[in-house]
């Protein structure tokens, strides 16, 4: 395992307060090699014997690697090389409650995995991320220093140690901006367990400063993003980009997205919904979003050969994963991320009558069965049999409580229908369970 240490610092106004040398700071490792070569660069005097830290010019603590660009990677680490990914807290800390510490180590690894294809999710047996709290020596060769020391060390993807998180005990960790904000400490050791290293934009959460930022609607900063993203690509399928796009309204004509369009809708907040890596997907007006993100994606840069908008979606699960996208009465196949050749097809293939020349919803109920929705009415189609013969029948008669649906989705076997900004949520055996609004899911206030 390669190794090195930073140090931290508090804003103030658009510069930095520096602590003393007794100030907290953050550490993850590398190799002395790569810090003697760096400090070099960046003429500064070579001890004889590396420590924890150097001094700058101005004799301010700081980190001991000094990066010469922004965003950079551990040196000799690989990145997971799967993307979903697992972590379980070991030991909590008594200063909040472990309900708590559970919200803000999955917010915290979800700010990475709303740029990213990765997924995290948290379990009670060995895992990728090992995370606790501990103090003094803690059996990796790294002992903790005690309050106002080092807060937090983090290990590059690897075996043993590798992808683990430790925090110091001895810190008060808080959710506010008094103590140390266990929430922006823990996106920045995140970022350390998933492979980067830090940061020469003072921006960048990958910094090697602490600072206390506002975390309410936190998103990463774009250098934070372009590092991960150089590590593991961009969300869902290929190279999305926080985008712009029009204003989120119906019945909107389609034409190039210019303008960044605002977070929430109340009438209709997507024309079609699906389920990629326990994320879930919400198109607009030629532009996607992921469930709790408020980064707006084009389709386009993530599916070249996309329609210019997208009516209905459903996906296949697997290695093999294919996305079916459909615009009126035509439809795109997607091997992953690439256009079959023969798209747009007709989607008379699946057996609709040329009455029917746009599909409104789509929903894969299992391995065999598809749902469409067109107007009031639904059709269901068995793959490799075709069309059912009783297709097509009210909605409500499968589906009640809803006669008309705008998107739809299955997620952990249940099916979910959005009318508008309301959805309706339906198990197993398709019976109504209950109503509620998408604000949760798109951090709408």
């Amino acid at each position: 395992m390669k190794a090195a240490y930073f140090n931290l610092a508090i804003s103030v106004g658009l510069g930095l307060l520096f602590f003393s040398s007794s100030s907290p700071l953050l550490e993850v490792k590398i190799l002395p090699s790569l810090v003697k070569r760096i400090q070099e660069a960046s003429s500064l005097k070579v001890a004889a014997n590396l420590v924890n830290k150097t001094e700058d010019y101005d004799r301010r603590p700081r980190c001991g690697v000094t990066n010469l660009n922004d965003f950079q990677k551990l040196p000799s680490v690989q990145p997971f090389q799967r993307t979903d990914l697992t972590y379980r807290i070991q030991r909590y800390t008594p200063d909040l409650q472990e309900n708590d510490v559970n919200k803000i180590i999955a917010a915290a690894l979800n700010a990475w995995a709303s740029v990213t294809p990765l997924t995290f999710t948290q379990t009670t047996s060995i895992s990728d991320i090992e995370i606790t709290f501990v103090a003094g020596a803690h059996g990796d060769g790294s002992s903790f220093d005690g309050r106002n020391g080092v807060l937090a060390h983090a290990f590059g993807p690897g075996t043993g140690l590798g992808g683990d998180i430790h925090f110091d005990e001895a810190e008060m960790w808080t959710t506010g901006s008094e103590g140390i904000n266990l929430f922006l400490v823990a996106v920045h050791e995140a970022g350390h367990a998933l492979g980067l290293d830090h940061s020469n934009d003072p921006n960048s959460i990958m910094a090697p400063f602490y600072k206390f930022r506002e975390t309410i609607g936190f998103l990463l900063p774009e250098d934070d993003r372009k590092g991960i993203q150089s590590l593991y690509g961009p969300p869902l399928m290929v190279t999305p980009t926080t985008g712009t796009a029009p204003n989120f309204t119906t019945n909107m004509p389609i034409e190039p997205p210019t303008e960044n369009p605002p977070t929430c809708d109340p009438n209709l907040f997507a024309d079609a919904a699906l389920k990629i890596n326990r994320r879930i997907v919400f198109f607009k007006d030629g532009f996607f979003r992921l469930s709790r993100s408020s980064v707006i994606n084009r389709v386009e840069d993530s599916l070249p050969g996309a329609p210019s908008n997208v009516d209905a979606a459903f996906a296949t699960r697997g290695r093999a994963r294919e996305i079916f996208l459909f615009q009126d009465s035509q439809y795109w196949r997607f091997k992953r991320n690439v256009l079959d050749s023969g798209s747009p097809h007709p989607i008379n293939d699946f057996g609709f009558p040329s009455s029917v020349n746009r599909i409104d919803a789509a929903v894969r109920i299992n391995r065999r069965i598809i749902m469409f929705f067109v107007g009031d009415h639904l059709w269901r189609y068995r793959i490799g049999e075709g069309m059912d013969d009783t297709s097509p029948i009210p909605i409500t008669t499968t589906f009640e409580e809803n006669d008309h649906v705008d998107a739809a989705f299955k997620s952990r076997g249940n099916i979910y229908l959005i009318n508008g900004s309301t959805v309706s949520k339906y198990n197993r055996a398709l019976q109504f369970v209950r109503k509620f609004e998408t604000t949760g899911w798109l951090d709408c206030a």
